[in-house]
Parts: structure tokens; sequence; C-alpha cells
């Protein structure tokens, strides 16, 4: 990708359905999962670099669950996905728990500043062992984070998503 040339970066929510009907995931994804995420327009080209997951509840987190929702894992979990030229590829793991997700990133802000809310935000880079995830809008292409549980009980739950446009559209 060297000789690619980049445009300008961009910062953006996953939303629902992507829809940009909402960026909070704190939902009820249990008997209906619900599906977020991140789509170029048809006439651009993302290079999805990074996400970073940010949950917020007014309970205690624990290692073992998700959230402040308990110390149990998830039941189903959350699952990643990308879509490419019509094809889905699940990446191959679920996250149950704060645990989980922590063992798959970089970094981790575990944050409780003495009143309020206790949140957690982790950061997940693509470009640390790719060269990013290739998001082709006229295809059609998109990254999802899909809720499989019940985690309306959460303060808040947003995922940002960051990369660059590309130069060229494909």
């Amino acid at each position: 990708m060297s000789d690619v040339k980049y445009n300008s970066p961009f910062m953006i929510h996953m939303t629902l359905d992507g829809a940009g009907v909402t960026s909070n995931m704190a939902v009820d994804g249990s008997s209906v999962a619900k599906v977020f995420s991140i789509a170029p327009p048809a006439n651009q080209t993302f290079i999805l670099e990074r996400i970073m997951v940010y949950v917020e509840d007014n309970a205690s987190l624990d290692s073992g669950g998700w959230g402040g929702l308990g110390g149990s894992p998830l039941t189903n979990g959350f699952i990643m996905r990308r879509i490419q030229d019509g094809v889905t590829t699940e990446i191959p793991l679920t996250i149950k728990s704060n645990g989980e997700m922590t063992s798959i990133c970089y970094d981790v802000s575990w944050n409780k500043w003495g009143a309020g809310n206790e949140f957690v935000a982790w950061r997940l880079s693509f470009n640390k062992f790719s060269n990013g995830i290739k998001l082709i809008g006229h295809k059609g292409d998109k990254f999802e984070w899909v809720v499989r549980d019940d985690i309306d009980a959460l303060v808040a739950q947003y995922i940002t998503c960051q990369g660059h446009i590309l130069d060229t559209a494909y």
C-alpha cells in the first residue's frame, strides 16, 4: 500500500444497522441480534485502522463479566465481521467478558475517578498486524459489531472507528 495516497482521516461511531439512528450499543440483542456497522459512501474507500470500544456503567466493572453487568460472561457474546465483495467473514473470536476484550487489545484504560460511573476503554488496532481493513463503498463493503445479548442496563457502549479515506475510489 506504499503507492496509495491517503486523503483525510476519519473518526466516526458505528451506528445501528448503519443507518445513523443510534450509536449507543447498550441495547437488548438477546432475541434479535442488533447489528452496528460502519460503511463508506459509494464514492469513497475507507481503510479501517482501529476501533476503540467504550463501556460505561454505574456498577463496579468485573473482568469476568461485561461492563458492570455482573461477574458472569455474556451468554452469546459479541462478534465482529466484515463484508467485502458480498462475502461475510466473521473474525474468529467471540467476546463475552471485559477480560476477553482486554486479551485481544493493545491497550486498555479502566477508570473510576472517586465518584460517578466507572468506564473502560479498549483500542484494537488492525494496522498493527495487517494493512487495516479496506472497505470499498460502491461494493457495499462494511465492518460490523453484532450485539447478541441484553446489555441495555449499561449506561453506554460506543465503538469509535478510525482510519483513512483513500485518495482513489476503487
